[in-house]
């Protein structure tokens, strides 16, 4: 649409820049004069005429018509100029010149068209068909329709220039989609995904508006599409064959700003509905959100625990009324890479699996750091989410080679942020029956360091 209104702009642009011209028409008849009076002499001149103003179609822009034309009116102009703002034509079959004179004043349009037809005919008449015995030229050019005085400008035509613009326009935007389509290697819909790997898509999560008002989707709008797919993950994620009973799951992404941490606490939420009991740990301790996500203080957590400082009671912090706790990431330390490949890391995550259903871990991206690689060798996998429109498919592509290289495992892809293209499908979640029972955030017990502040 912007390509076809910068077409009409275009249009009315050129309509206002370009001169007025205008138009001024003469028409002429040929005809050769028979040696006798029979019928067949008759028609013989009539085809000669014909033949003859082929030729003289021709001769309307040469310089010995135009010449004396210059002269005569004190045109300042030379011969090839003029020209270029003169055109003669020829009905089939006829003997009739057309002579049409363009030019930005209307009345020297008319003057040039009635001086073309003359200067034209005394050219032919005493100079091209003039008999070489003397005498009066058998050829005669009468002027049938003198030039008349043009009222409107001829060009530029507005009405014309528009239908160019749009018709332009629409051929730019078509051009311009379909090389678009042809370059653009985003991942966009599950179609991208299955042609860079056959690691299954677990989730499928709509670009929801609501969602940046509220991340926690499950929490506060729990008949939401976006909750209902956000359900349908953690069906998905507990089918997943894990080959044991620990269930530790990685959430990481291609590149920053794909849903990771928000697909991490939902994914949790959800979980934690069914009964489970549930860690959520933030393990990005490069940009850490899950604390904000949630509400809870985060200045103490992993980091204080790995490097020992604080004991795992103190900083797992229960999380509503349900079965969630949720571990935030601490102070950022200067060495996260070290900090997620200790040993402390590793009894933590064993430690935690014991006392849980499930163990949720929000990990940076792959491609800018090694950390969430180094996390999936301690879990059972991760869970590689994919923004629409963000990661290319090369970028998705080197990120799960990343897991590989290490040895971890890709349990599943969730696409986010798509397009949702049926409107109508929150419908049928608001007509579903009960709404699914969610956890009660009233609690005022967050976990002993919570207790510990003053009110």
């Amino acid at each position: 649409m912007v390509i076809v209104i910068l077409g009409i702009t275009a249009g009315i642009a050129v309509t206002v820049a370009v001169p007025p011209l205008y138009q001024a028409q003469s028409e002429l008849f040929v005809s050769v004069l028979a040696r006798g009076d029979d019928t067949s002499q008759v028609v013989q001149g009539s085809s000669a005429a014909q033949q003859k103003v082929t030729s003289y179609v021709e001769v309307v822009r040469s310089a010995s018509v135009l010449q004396p034309v210059i002269e005569e009116l004190h045109l300042d102009t030379d011969v090839e100029s003029l020209a270029d703002r003169i055109s003669a034509t020829s009905p089939a079959n006829s003997v009739l010149i057309d002579i049409s004179v363009l030019d930005e004043q209307p009345r020297r349009a008319e003057r040039i068209a009635a001086a073309v037809s003359q200067s034209l005919a005394h050219v032919v008449t005493t100079e091209l068909e003039r008999p070489s015995e003397g005498g009066p030229s058998l050829v005669g050019i009468k002027v049938i329709q003198p030039p008349a005085l043009p009222k409107t400008a001829a060009s530029p035509n507005l009405a014309k220039n528009l239908a160019l613009g749009v018709v332009g326009g629409l051929a730019l935007g078509v051009a311009f989609v379909l090389l678009r389509h042809l370059l653009d290697n985003r991942v966009r819909s599950r179609e991208d995904v299955e042609s860079v790997t056959s690691t299954p898509i677990l989730g499928d999560i709509a670009l929801d508006p609501a969602a940046k008002a509220s991340s926690l989707i499950v929490q506060t709008d729990p008949r939401n599409p976006g909750a209902e797919a956000f359900r349908a993950l953690r069906t998905n994620v507990q089918f997943v064959d894990l080959g044991g009973t620990r269930r530790a799951f990685t959430i990481t992404s291609a590149l920053p700003s794909e849903g990771k941490s928000t697909t991490a606490a939902n994914l949790a939420l959800a979980l934690a509905e069914t009964g489970a009991k549930v860690a959520l740990v933030d393990a990005d301790l490069r940009r850490p959100r899950i604390a904000d996500m949630l509400g809870v203080e985060g200045s103490v957590g992993l980091t204080d625990l790995l490097i020992g400082h604080a004991e795992l009671d103190d900083v797992l912090v229960p999380w509503g009324l349900g079965g969630l706790r949720v571990l935030p990431s601490g102070s950022i330390p200067p060495n996260p890479s070290e900090l997620l490949a200790s040993e402390a890391m590793l009894q933590l995550v064993e430690s935690l699996t014991r006392d849980h259903d499930a163990v949720i871990i929000d990990a940076p991206p792959l491609l800018p750091v090694t950390d969430a690689a180094i996390l999936s060798r301690l879990t059972n996998g991760a869970l590689v989410v994919s923004a629409a429109g963000r990661a290319t498919r090369p970028q998705l592509r080197s990120a799960l080679e990343t897991l590989d290289n290490i040895g971890g495992r890709a349990l599943g892809i969730v696409l986010t942020m798509r397009r949702r293209k049926d409107r109508a499908a929150g419908a049928y979640y608001a007509y579903s029956g009960d709404a699914p029972r969610h956890i009660s955030t009233d609690a005022p017990d967050r976990g002993r360091r919570a207790a510990d502040e003053p009110a």
